[in-house]
């Protein structure tokens, strides 16, 4: 997918970048040439994961999210820089907002990529609930030029099923022993249905030993009356 995105041609990203440009956001601390840009320019290694992202990134048609920003209020961040903050620490595993606010601060990849964005955290999980909407549409976008590019047929697809909202279960998945052991349970029980037998409940605990050794020593079957009356 990486291959698609970065073999575009540098007029589209001559656009993209012309099209965020025109819309007004904060300054960012460290511009591109910047003494501390350049200084992480040179720490950051050639292949890291985020250069491929500043490279691929142009490629999106941003223009959705740059548009729901209302235009009013204080100045927005980026939200090209920010996207693509987050897509780094993505790719290293790192999901939560709370995490992405922790490592703007000491990431050479996120202080590179993001020109030393210092976003607040409330910042973070808006922008994360903000983006949402787009996620199916920027897909839709790589796939198409993947395709076009011959990187892949799209003939088969698979998906990670912890990524899909779903409703919660505590139940879990047995595996094979435990599987074999709860059929052979649900024969036996129906096997004694089958011979009309009654199916032992087993107690534990010390309440139902003592109830049972109470109930005894009581004749519970003959009431007696709390008065005499002549």
């Amino acid at each position: 997918m990486s291959q698609a995105i970065e073999s575009g041609s540098e007029r589209e990203s001559a656009e993209r970048i012309s099209d965020a440009e025109g819309r007004r956001c904060q300054p960012v601390p460290c511009p591109k040439g910047s003494d501390k840009w350049n200084a992480w320019d040179q720490q950051l290694a050639a292949d890291d994961v985020a250069r491929k992202i500043a490279a691929a990134l142009p490629r999106l048609d941003l223009r959705p999210l740059w548009k729901s920003y209302a235009g009013r209020g204080s100045l927005p961040y980026s939200p090209e820089l920010l996207l693509a903050m987050v897509l780094v620490e993505k790719q290293r595993g790192r999901g939560s907002p709370s995490q992405w606010h922790r490592d703007q601060r000491d990431s050479v990849a996120l202080l590179w990529i993001g020109q030393g964005i210092q976003a607040a955290r409330s910042v973070w999980y808006e922008f994360r609930d903000r983006v949402g909407r787009f996620l199916d549409g920027w897909n839709e976008q790589v796939l198409r030029l993947a395709i076009e590019q011959g990187v892949t047929e799209a003939c088969d697809a698979a998906t990670d099923g912890t990524l899909i909202a779903a409703c919660a279960s505590r139940y879990r998945l047995l595996h094979q022993s435990q599987l074999t052991s709860r059929l052979e349970q649900l024969a036996a029980a129906c096997a004694q249905d089958a011979r009309q037998e009654p199916v032992e409940k087993k107690r534990r605990g010390w309440r139902p030993r003592l109830r049972a050794e109470f109930s005894s020593r009581l004749d519970i079957s003959a009431p007696t009356s709390c008065c005499n009356r002549d």
